[in-house]
């Protein structure tokens, strides 16, 4: 569970950060960088440098917890409220209901019909 709210934090940030702008001076003309990459054999190369990252987000996801938390005693019952909230009806049921109509096979023809590499004639 924790990890999986890592990745959309990590998906949030993304989010965020991912369509900066180029940094400009203070006389407004943008900014550039000079690298000399090994692979280039030290020939000088231009990329932009963009604006800082940031973090506006966190502010509106921390508020957003904060009043989850006042509302609910629990992250369980904030998740399975969620859950009730954003699922179709239709999709909740139970498993063995969807799987009702289908006819019983024992056990031994399931054996039987099972085929292993160690068992396929040579021919």
């Amino acid at each position: 569970m924790i990890f999986t709210f890592r990745v959309h934090l990590a998906a949030l940030h993304f989010n965020e950060n991912s369509n900066r702008d180029q940094a400009t001076t203070k006389a407004g003309d943008p900014r550039y960088a000079i690298s000399y990459p090994k692979f280039k054999k030290g020939l000088p190369t231009v990329r932009i440098i963009k604006v800082p990252i940031t973090y506006d987000y966190v502010n509106d996801l921390m508020t957003d917890v904060w009043q989850r938390r006042q509302k609910y005693e629990s992250c369980k019952k904030a998740i399975a409220d969620w859950i009730l909230k954003n699922t179709k009806s239709k999709d909740i049921g139970n498993l063995v209901d969807k799987f009702d109509d289908l006819e019983d096979v024992s056990k031994e023809d399931i054996v039987l019909a099972h085929v292993s590499r160690f068992n396929i004639p040579i021919k």
